[in-house]
Formats: C-alpha cells, structure tokens, sequence
C-alpha cells in the first residue's frame, strides 16, 4: 500500500549543500499492484482515500515521526559525507591530472 511520496531536494547554499526533505503522506492512497487482487484493491483505495480513514489512520504523530526521522538521518550523514565528498573530488583530480598528461605525451 503506497501512502504517500517522498523527495530530497538538494541546493548550493553560501557555498554548501543543503539538503531538504519533502513528505507528501496520506494525499493519494493506492494499493501497489492492483491486478493481483482488482476487486480488493478497488476497494481498498476507496476506503483508504476517505477523509475519515486518513483521519484516523494518519496521525499527527506520523508527520511528527517522520520530521524526527528526518533530523537524525541528517545528523548521521553530516558526520561520514564529506570525507566521502572530499575523497570522490581527490580521485577526479587525480584522474584529471592524469588524463591531461597523458594527452600531452601524445601531442608533439
């Protein structure tokens, strides 16, 4: 059951990245694979869109769930994602480097 969608927005901001999430729960609720079960699934995105199921199936506590999710992760990965971002730009360079020496070895 597909309850709703997930996007990371990432920018350059005063010469860093910022990463932002957007959740978008309970909008369009649809069962994944419909032709399994078509009358089922029929009936569960029915019932499963009505403003009263998502009211009680959709807490509060979920968005709020999910924004503390979201801060953790963000905490977690700030901590091993430059050495990662640091490393790949070192290897290009590298590569780079390489690349330009060998093409002036080739040219007289």
């Amino acid at each position: 059951l597909a309850v709703g969608h997930l996007i990371h927005m990432v920018r350059e901001q005063y010469g860093r990245s910022e990463l932002r999430s957007r959740f978008w729960i309970g909008n369009d609720v649809q069962v994944k694979n419909p032709t399994v079960y078509p009358f089922f699934s029929g009936v569960v995105n029915y019932v499963s869109n009505q403003w009263w199921y998502k009211y009680f199936r959709l807490p509060k506590s979920t968005a709020r769930g999910l924004w503390v999710h979201c801060a953790q992760e963000m905490q977690c990965l700030k901590e091993f994602l430059p050495h990662y971002y640091n490393h790949s730009v070192q290897k290009t360079d590298d590569l780079r480097k390489k690349l330009w020496s060998s093409a002036d070895d080739h040219n007289p």
